[in-house]
């Protein structure tokens, strides 16, 4: 698992990275999440977690940055590269250089936006500076889309 730290994209990543370094393996993590979704109600657990690992703003720009540092030089033509997010920037530098970086290293990036295609570049999102360096990008807001959209690419790489 790859994520990212720091307090200027929110914070949001930097939590997750206490969430997997709280697990020695994945089986211990899936095992936690499963005992979340069995103590409660689908609609508790899913709030539990955006209030404890979500809802912060995001820099997209530090985010790549730090991503740039701990994990580009993992990406080969091999690697299929999914980046899940909005492209809200808050008016901060997008940092394109490293995402057209993992586009040139990467075999395939996935943008999955959870937001609808009308909403993409209005307000602070700048999706489409990041377009030019995406295989695929598609609105992506539920498991339904997202076992749609992984399963096409599964058959197409297959």
């Amino acid at each position: 698992i790859g994520t990212l730290k720091g307090h200027l994209h929110g914070g949001a990543n930097e939590v997750a990275i206490k969430f997997v370094l709280e697990f020695d393996d994945v089986d211990h993590a899936l095992k936690s999440v499963d005992e979340l979704f069995a103590k409660k109600e689908m609609d508790e657990a899913l709030a539990e977690i955006l209030h404890r690992w979500a809802n912060s703003p995001t820099h997209y720009g530090k985010a790549l940055a730090d991503f740039e540092q701990l994990a580009l030089a993992d990406i080969d033509n091999k690697t299929t590269v999914i980046m899940l997010g909005d492209a809200r920037n808050n008016g901060s530098d997008g940092n394109i250089a490293v995402w057209e970086e993992v586009y040139r290293r990467s075999q395939r990036v996935l943008w999955l936006n959870p937001e609808g295609q009308t909403s993409w570049d209005t307000g602070d999102s700048i999706m489409s500076q990041y377009a030019p360096y995406c295989s695929l990008m598609e609105t992506c807001n539920s498991l339904r889309d997202l076992n749609r959209i992984l399963g096409s690419e599964l058959k197409r790489s297959g």
